[in-house]
């Protein structure tokens, strides 16, 4: 079932359903409130009988008849019967009309403590007894009668109702119908304007009218994911370009080299040497692959990554000797900031092998673009946050470089003399992101330049 047409069925049953149990309630009252007139109508036709008959019992029964006959408020079927109520015989005072009810003396007689009655008879007559006194004396006054014109209007109002509600439900329904179409318009043009959207034109946005309400919320949420894919499939554009340059190089340098050996015989020392460059190159292209995989596989969400409690500080000492190991001119001086009282302020939840591949490339960055190959590191512990900057003392990041440090493959113009690819401080990124941080980069003449590392503990 379409939106459209659940709309429709939903909102007609609804509006079908409070106006069925209207009209009912209106039914109800009515015949509630005909009861009422009716039996009031009886009662003062009873009580006014029994004052005329017992103030003028003098008067010939006949002419009373006569007189009741040709009052204006005559009801249809009429009878009215007066009787001595302190008499037990119950004798018979006056009475018009027939009075044809059964064993009527179940009603009326005895009844001193409820001095009003009122009964609805099987053919649906109802009769009314009311118990008055008069000087010192008890009469019971019985009034019968049909309410015809009453019933019959009560019939006529149900009726009425019934076809005024078919008549109203089946205009809700195409009421219902027209406005749910011109609702959910604006979605079929979202959804029209979708279709049309490829990834050859990903700069297109979706349009849905100038109301603030939930479709133009789904419009902008549309068009933002329309510009992450955009940036997507231009940074893995991008990426690809200069990913296939970056290994392209180390190739063609590689190949350029053993076609200048090839070229004539050499000596055992020449061969050597171009061997050893051959191998920096391989070295230099497996560091770059595995660079590429890594960023790779933690932007894709494929890697297997486990979190586990590791020492901070172990880290940092893990990462020192292994870039001493790599590079011995290296120097890292690690320092602590405030230490904490308890040993377990160390601990941190992170996956060990990431993280010191986030600390190893910003002390390798440091040392790499410091003049003396000097990086200072400096560990310290704010409330349930741990802060690690890294500051070396080389030239001085230009301030418009510095948005583009963390894009892959980008490289300054002052630092393209330093042998690098632009892909360590990208992943660096992407751990310290993975580990719920953050990481910012001042550069100044005074300070030096300085990479903050920021996890919650």
């Amino acid at each position: 079932m379409t939106i459209r047409n659940r709309l429709t069925f939903l909102f007609s049953s609804i509006v079908a359903a409070t106006m069925l149990i209207f009209c009912v309630l209106i039914h109800l009252v009515s015949e509630r409130n005909r009861q009422v007139e009716f039996s009031t109508t009886l009662k003062e036709k009873a009580l006014y009988t029994a004052n005329f008959v017992i103030d003028l019992d003098e008067i010939n029964p006949e002419v009373l008849k006569k007189y009741s006959t040709k009052n204006t408020n005559v009801l249809e079927n009429q009878s009215v019967m007066v009787y001595d109520n302190d008499d037990k015989m119950h004798p018979i005072i006056y009475r018009s009309g027939e009075m044809n009810v059964p064993s009527i003396d179940q009603y009326f007689y005895k009844f001193d403590a409820k001095k009003e009655r009122s009964v609805k008879l099987d053919d649906d007559s109802e009769i009314v007894g009311v118990l008055f006194k008069y000087g010192s004396k008890n009469y019971v006054s019985v009034a019968k009668a049909y309410d015809h014109y009453g019933i019959l209007y009560h019939k006529n109002l149900g009726k009425n109702l019934l076809i005024g509600w078919f008549l109203s439900v089946f205009v809700v329904v195409l009421l219902g119908w027209y406005y749910s179409k011109k609702a959910l318009q604006p979605i079929n043009d979202v959804i029209n304007q979708v279709e049309k959207i490829g990834f050859t034109n990903l700069d297109q946005r979706v349009k849905a009218g100038e109301d603030d309400d939930e479709i133009a919320t789904l419009a902008n949420t549309f068009n933002g994911m329309l510009s992450r894919l955009k940036k997507s499939f231009e940074a893995q554009k991008s990426f690809v370009s200069n990913a296939s340059h970056e290994l392209r190089t180390p190739l063609t340098a590689m190949n350029g080299q053993i076609e200048v050996a090839l070229m004539k015989d050499r000596n055992n020392e020449e061969y050597k040497q171009t061997l050893f460059s051959i191998k920096d190159d391989i070295t230099e292209m497996t560091a770059l692959s595995n660079g590429l995989l890594d960023l790779a596989s933690i932007e894709s969400g494929l890697a297997k990554i486990h979190f586990e409690e590791v020492r901070i500080d172990e880290i940092l000492w893990e990462a020192q000797s292994d870039l001493t190991k790599k590079q011995p001119n290296a120097k890292v001086s690690i320092a602590f900031g405030e230490i904490p009282d308890e040993e377990d302020d160390f601990m941190i939840n992170a996956n060990e092998q990431l993280l010191k591949t986030a600390v190893f490339n910003l002390m390798e960055n440091g040392c790499k673009f410091s003049k003396d190959q000097k990086v200072e590191v400096i560990l310290s512990f704010i409330k349930d946050k741990i802060k690690i900057s890294f500051t070396n003392f080389g030239a001085v990041i230009p301030s418009e470089d510095l948005p583009h440090l963390f894009i892959p493959f980008y490289r300054s113009e002052s630092t393209k003399k330093v042998k690098g690819h632009g892909i360590g401080l990208p992943l660096t990124q992407k751990i310290v992101l993975l580990h719920n941080g953050n990481i910012t980069v001042e550069s100044t003449e005074k300070t030096g330049t300085t990479f903050t590392l920021i996890i919650k503990r």
